[in-house]
């Protein structure tokens, strides 16, 4: 007989309202174990040149969903995240979109990585009316109010140029060289920074030079560097590409400032290009994942440092895991049944003080302007 024959057994020739308690007891974790999954869907580059945003965002947001599910879900409910590789590439995106709908039944797009991908993939998911939620882009096509189910959690592409903008201004540097990725992304930052240069007129753009998304091909920005001397380069571009130039562009003898974008991914960038990275700046729109400057970084941290003996850290885990957060924190506050409606209806107007990071939905969807500038210093650390 095993062990549930003999607990039965005994439960028999108990009283009945002991007989009830017990049947009570052992049909509650039960009943959690069957409890119908909230799907949520994410397309991210988990391969290619990219794929250390994709899985870094994946990694954050799955080490909030697990906190989640192991406290017994929201409302008895677990967390399901499905996440579908699309290589940085917006058709692939655009493919995986349309099967998290249609096949997988999600009720909500979490934590999509690009500018490229998130635009190509937008008309789809506005049709379907599902809320898009903290995708990993700041570009303004998201925030024109276009669509009313995109939630962006972090700032603008144009905040971050206006942060950057200020600080090469302050350090008396008057000309600058543009570098941007052929594609929505670059088109996006090239106009974030046109627009902060406007009102710091003494940076003179020299000159602009493009590259090929998930390209390691920077022969003709190298050659503008080369021949039109300028005090800084602003690169529009994820972290091989930009690694790739930083490097070569060293080794040719440039001594100028480079700044980016915080889409580039600073560890990994920092990881790839090694010494050549030193001094490059990059605006950072999520609080420190490093140290704990915010009550949120230190939760962020033990969560990733759970069950895990060597964690790492790293910008774009930290934004997957607010991603995640804010999801949740809005499934929690609906009365009835979850799905695109009810989450959609629930991030509107919601404010959340997440400790030490405030989003704010109560104006419009896009919820923070928050920037703080970070240096790439010796050894790939990280300085704010």
């Amino acid at each position: 007989m095993n062990k549930w024959s003999l607990r039965l057994a005994g439960l028999l020739t108990s009283s009945p309202l002991k007989l009830a308690a017990a049947l009570l007891a052992l049909a509650a974790p039960l009943a959690s174990l069957a409890a119908e999954p909230i799907v949520l869907g994410q397309s991210a580059a988990l391969t290619g040149p990219a794929s250390m945003l994709g899985t870094e965002m994946a990694r954050g947001m799955n080490a909030y969903f697990n906190q989640v599910n192991e406290r017994g879900g929201v409302n008895g409910r677990p967390i399901k995240l499905i996440t579908l590789d699309d290589g940085y590439e917006p058709e692939r995106t655009i493919q995986n979109t349309q099967k998290l709908i249609t096949e997988n039944k999600v009720v909500a797009l979490v934590g999509y990585v690009g500018t490229p991908t998130s635009v190509a993939a937008l008309p789809t998911i506005k049709t379907a009316g599902l809320p898009f939620i903290g995708p990993y882009t700041g570009a303004d096509s998201l925030r024109d109010g276009k669509y009313e189910n995109a939630f962006n959690i972090r700032a603008s592409y144009n905040d971050e140029a206006l942060t950057i903008a200020k600080e090469v201004d302050g350090m008396g540097l008057r000309t600058m060289g543009i570098v941007y990725q052929k594609d929505a992304f670059g088109e996006a930052g090239l106009r974030a920074m046109q627009a902060a240069l406007a009102k710091h007129p003494g940076i003179k753009v020299i000159w602009t030079e493009t590259v090929e998304r998930n390209s390691t091909n920077v022969d003709a920005a190298l050659a503008k560097i080369a021949t039109n001397h300028v005090d800084t380069v602003f690169v529009v571009s994820a972290y091989k590409t930009e690694s790739e130039l930083l490097i070569k562009a060293r080794k040719a003898g440039f001594v100028g400032i480079f700044t980016t974008l915080s889409f580039v991914g600073t560890e990994p960038l920092a990881q790839l290009a090694g010494v050549a990275a030193r001094g490059v700046v990059v605006p950072a729109v999520m609080p420190s994942p490093h140290t704990e400057p915010t009550t949120l970084s230190a939760e962020y941290r033990r969560a990733m440092a759970a069950n895990n003996s060597n964690p790492s850290f790293s910008y774009a885990s930290i934004e997957g895991y607010v991603a995640a957060k804010v999801t949740v924190e809005a499934i929690k506050r609906i009365n009835g049944k979850v799905n695109a409606d009810s989450i959609n209806a629930a991030l509107h107007g919601m404010r959340l003080d997440l400790g030490g990071f405030v989003v704010d939905f109560t104006r419009s969807n896009n919820a923070s302007q928050w920037v703080e500038t970070t240096i790439i210093g010796a050894n790939g650390k990280i300085s704010r």
